[in-house]
């Protein structure tokens, strides 16, 4: 996602200045009802550089719930600077709403289908992923998994690399990828994706033989970015069937404006589409996440209950300049994080979690720390309002 090049550079900091803390599937999605009302119930945060397994644990651009096994998954999106690309696995429970016993149990490495380690991101090279949501299929046993790719335009030479979604095993080895359309794939000129606002969220539906991907930020070709002025802001939702593996349907989802003026005039600002969680084949949640420079640690955090039913399949239309979509896909707002009064920081995965005593499905929400001090890796357990 953009904010972390943003944030990046704090981290050689801390490495010298601040000592390392020690740290210590479902079967079938079939929610049919909408939330009656989402609720904070408790949040969890993780030291900074927590260290496990000879790695620096943080970063966790995505959360996952397994519950054949009781586990969450967590992906790291450093792009393999400070350890090769990983993945955590963790548990914990839910005791009285609350988060409790918070442990790390896994870390296993991405992989190449012949199993070498995919290498880390260096200067001038643009081979290394930049992994953004990771969903577990029980079903077929293994990990879904996106990357942003990389699109950087340089005096001497460009890097292009393009964006993937790829099915691994759950040791991390690559399985396959699923095809990407053309208008998803880098290029030198301003058509196709933007840098970091590709491929971010992830929902699994229909038992697990339909995935749900959403674009960040919108295409060159669909418009502009999101900014301050209230009008059209357009991200992608991608329908593939997994046993085609076929994209079957693109939607155009209405990004809100950036919520917060920038403290510094031309201060850097975005909001986007920060993950899914599919309730259905046409209802998804979506997570809008806006930030501006000056608020580190006030982010605008929103999730949505977007209504697919009736929305326009823009498969075809690789400008939604030229021909905008005649039905967007329809969003109510379902749960504001700043009405919580407390510190919100960069909220980038959410998943449903075990069910809590009175029945409800938990959520799950966390927040990508950047390997940055000055923010936090933040876990907040939510009451979904749904049984």
């Amino acid at each position: 996602m953009k904010l972390k090049f943003l944030l990046y550079y704090l981290f050689v900091f801390a490495l010298v200045f601040i000592l390392p803390f020690a740290s210590t599937a479902q079967k079938k999605i079939n929610h049919k009802k909408q939330p009656k009302g989402i609720t904070y119930l408790d949040q969890y945060i993780m030291p900074y550089l927590t260290s496990f397994q000879n790695t620096f644990a943080g970063g966790f651009s995505s959360i996952d719930y397994d519950s054949v096994h009781n586990q969450f998954y967590f992906i790291c999106d450093d792009k393999g600077k400070i350890n090769p690309c990983r993945f955590y696995k963790a548990r914990f429970d839910i005791n009285n709403n609350k988060i409790e016993n918070f442990t790390l149990t896994a870390v296993d490495t991405l992989r190449y289908e012949d199993g070498r380690i995919y290498p880390k991101a260096k200067a001038g090279d643009g081979n290394a992923p930049d992994p953004e949501e990771m969903r577990y299929n029980p079903i077929q046993n293994n990990i879904i998994w996106s990357n942003e790719g990389e699109r950087f335009l340089g005096k001497e030479k460009n890097i292009l690399q393009n964006p993937s979604i790829n099915i691994a095993d759950t040791n991390g080895k690559l399985l396959y990828e699923l095809p990407v359309p053309e208008i998803y794939k880098m290029k030198p000129v301003e058509n196709g994706p933007r840098r970091n606002g590709v491929f971010e969220g992830i929902a699994f539906t229909n038992n697990y033989n339909t995935v749900f991907i959403s674009t960040e930020c919108p295409l060159y070709n669909d418009g502009e970015e999101a900014g301050l002025e209230k009008k059209d802001y357009w991200s992608r939702i991608l329908k593939y069937d997994l046993a085609t593996k076929e994209n079957t349907a693109q939607y155009a989802y209405p990004l809100d404006a950036v919520a917060q003026k920038p403290k510094k005039e031309g201060g850097f600002m975005v909001n986007g589409i920060s993950s899914i969680l599919a309730l259905n084949e046409i209802e998804l949640l979506v997570m809008e996440r806006s930030f501006s420079t000056g608020y580190e640690n006030d982010l605008q955090v929103k999730i949505y209950l977007a209504d697919l039913r009736n929305a326009t399949d823009i498969k075809g239309d690789s400008s939604l300049v030229l021909k905008p979509a005649l039905n967007p896909v329809k969003k109510k707002l379902l749960f504001n994080f700043s009405t919580l009064k407390m510190r919100i920081d960069n909220l980038e995965g959410i998943s449903f979690g075990p069910r809590l005593k009175n029945g409800n499905r938990s959520l799950l929400v966390i927040s990508d720390n950047n390997f940055n001090p000055l923010e936090i890796t933040q876990l907040i357990l939510l009451d979904s309002g749904m049984k």
